[in-house]
């Protein structure tokens, strides 16, 4: 997918609708640009070639390569957010309400493969200040999981985040990020068997720990 360039001549758009036009372009071949080449090797060249801009305009409305990257991060999430939250049902069941959850991320991911690889691969290359917004962004997503359920406490909440985007990490290295709809059922229960364990250990159940398989008897030839 290109960006797509505005039409020659007078095309009847106010000024305010040539920049956000351009500047979603450059969101676009930002997140498009990245994706192919990584974070370090992208160039603004790149991105203002890709875009069909200015070097001018791109400073215009960029400071540098990482506000153009920050403003493209913040664009994917935002649509992450908003498609996961859509699918939030609170009359449905827990486990219903699970796998409408994944099943509606792996979808926006699926939609938007260039602003997903961004948000989850290239936030690792674009230094401190994106790792650390990459986290604040991660603590953010609790909210949603609270709609869920309200049992999750710090230390399960963070390991179920980051179960889940190491499994989105692993699917779009290999090529897979169309395909993340085949692993929701994992993704599910990566979020509801550890809840269940928070869940029965507060009603005082404990899992028995199974017996130990007896010694091979050891035979002679």
């Amino acid at each position: 997918m290109g960006a797509e360039h505005l039409p020659t001549g007078r095309h009847g758009l106010t000024p305010e609708e040539v920049r956000e036009d351009q500047r979603r372009r450059l969101l676009s071949a930002t997140a498009l640009c990245m994706t192919e080449q990584g974070y370090a090797d992208t160039s603004v060249a790149d991105i203002i070639k890709r875009a069909g801009v200015s070097r001018k305009t791109f400073y215009e409305i960029f400071t540098d390569k990482a506000d153009a990257f920050s403003a493209a991060y913040e664009t994917g999430v935002a649509a992450l957010t908003h498609d996961i939250s859509a699918a939030i049902d609170p009359d449905a069941s827990w486990h219903d309400r699970v796998v409408r959850c994944m099943t509606a991320l792996a979808e926006s991911a699926a939609r938007s493969p260039a602003f997903t690889t961004l948000c989850i691969m290239e936030v690792w290359a674009a230094g401190d200040a994106a790792r650390r917004r990459h986290f604040e962004v991660l603590v953010g997503f609790r909210a949603l999981l609270d709609e869920l359920s309200d049992e999750v406490s710090g230390p399960v909440f963070s390991g179920i985040v980051g179960a889940l985007s190491t499994m989105l990490y692993h699917e779009i290295e290999e090529g897979r990020l169309e395909q993340l709809a085949d692993i929701v059922p994992d993704m599910a229960a990566f979020v509801e068997l550890p809840l269940a364990a928070v869940r029965a250990r507060a009603a005082g159940e404990h899992p028995q720990p199974r017996e130990a398989a007896p010694p091979p008897v050891a035979t002679t030839r």
